[in-house]
């Protein structure tokens, strides 16, 4: 990743520069082919959150063809939004294809193309190498993004990246504001398959691929997985990617004995449609700060959201059925999402078989559960 950044910093901003001088002698394109691309790279939860304001765009303009590019992370969450046309993968592993999708960009004669992507500037040569007549994307001077877009739009680091995202989106004629993000369809094979686990509280313990920062303890997720089986009655899964399956397996191990028949490790085991599904009827999902925490809230489901070195106010879970702990420290947040700086944690503490940031460490197993406790009765006062 840091060379991704380093690369798409020292190589992205003069190409950037120099492609746009070059186009800047062409004349303008008139195009009216009613197709528009939206472009968001990196990210599950962003492109989650991204979701809700690519409907309100169907909506309000039905005929247009939605076009929206993404890598592998993205790509089953835009594919399974039945108001998205078409979604394009961007394999960043071959960067030698990078060409023709530049020449296949160029040929699809956009009428709009709109660049959700906050820092990266490849994005932004891919936006520009579809020299569509509107270009929109995000004003920030530190990333030079907006010099290949003929309308910007000031990131506003104080406020939601679903209000951020949706905001975007204003120079297309979309002027809604959002109070909550748009569910996912879930196909009938997929929602049965869910219900047949008989399972009503997710956790999940991983946090991607940007920092071992972000996570809550192990040990706290079992002391929580116990009080969830012994107290409250209710069956747990525990969720993940295939890199997570060994911190999953540990959690399971955690548990004490007697509860682990109650606990269904699914690490590894699930693609986005099945999680998608899952989350739309279980209870109560607890999660670190990551894209599964959003696909919850949009599911849903009751959400309680762990923060620690990222900001809550931007990246909460967008719903009124969710809570967010966050305790912070002198050192938090760390993550920077406008300069594009996501450290490594250099305060890690070694608890157990694992390190643990001071900030996750903070949020005490006793706060999770009075979240939960109430996040469950909540549900079944609306059953």
């Amino acid at each position: 990743m840091k060379l991704r950044k380093l690369l798409d910093y020292w190589v992205g901003v003069p190409l950037l520069f120099l492609i746009c001088s070059v186009l800047r002698f062409m004349p303008p394109r008139k195009i009216h082919s009613r197709r528009v691309l939206f472009i968001k790279l990196y990210g599950m939860g962003d492109v989650v959150l991204i979701m809700s304001g690519v409907k309100l765009f169907k909506e309000k303009f039905p005929d247009y063809q939605i076009d929206f590019l993404t890598t592998g992370e993205g790509y089953e969450i835009a594919a399974s939004a039945s108001w998205v046309d078409n979604v394009i993968l961007f394999k960043e592993s071959e960067i030698w294809r990078f060409c023709s999708l530049v020449a296949m960009l160029w040929r699809s004669r956009y009428e709009m193309c709109v660049d959700f992507e906050q820092f990266a500037r490849i994005s932004a040569l891919c936006a520009r190498a579809t020299n569509a007549p509107h270009r929109v994307a995000f004003h920030s001077d530190r990333q030079c993004k907006h010099i290949g877009s003929t309308t910007s739009v000031l990131f506003n680091s104080s406020i939601h990246a679903a209000l951020n995202f949706v905001q975007l989106l204003k120079p297309c004629g979309i002027e809604q504001d959002l109070d909550g993000l748009v569910s996912l369809p879930c196909d009938a094979e997929n929602v049965e398959w869910a219900r047949s686990l008989n399972v009503q509280v997710v956790l999940h313990p991983g946090s991607g691929n940007t920092g071992l920062g972000r996570r809550w303890p192990v040990s706290c997720f079992a002391k929580l997985a116990k009080w969830i089986i012994d107290e409250q009655g209710l069956n747990v899964s525990i969720t993940g990617s295939k890199a997570e399956v060994k911190l999953c397996d540990d959690l399971v191990n955690s548990v004490e004995p007697r509860y682990r028949l109650k606990v269904n490790n699914l690490a590894g085991k699930t693609n986005i449609r099945q999680l998608i599904s899952l989350f739309s009827v279980v209870k109560l999902v607890v999660a670190n700060d990551t894209g599964p925490m959003h696909l919850a809230a949009a599911q849903g489901a009751g959400v309680i959201g762990l923060f620690g070195p990222n900001s809550p106010n931007r990246y909460r879970p967008f719903s009124k059925s969710a809570v967010v702990l966050y305790k912070g420290a002198s050192c938090s947040p760390c993550i920077d999402i406008e300069r594009a700086i996501v450290p490594d944690c250099p305060y890690l503490s070694p608890l157990g078989n694992e390190f643990v940031s001071l900030c996750m460490m903070a949020i005490e197993v006793s706060s999770v559960i009075s979240a939960a406790k109430s996040l469950l009765q909540q549900r079944v006062s609306h059953e």
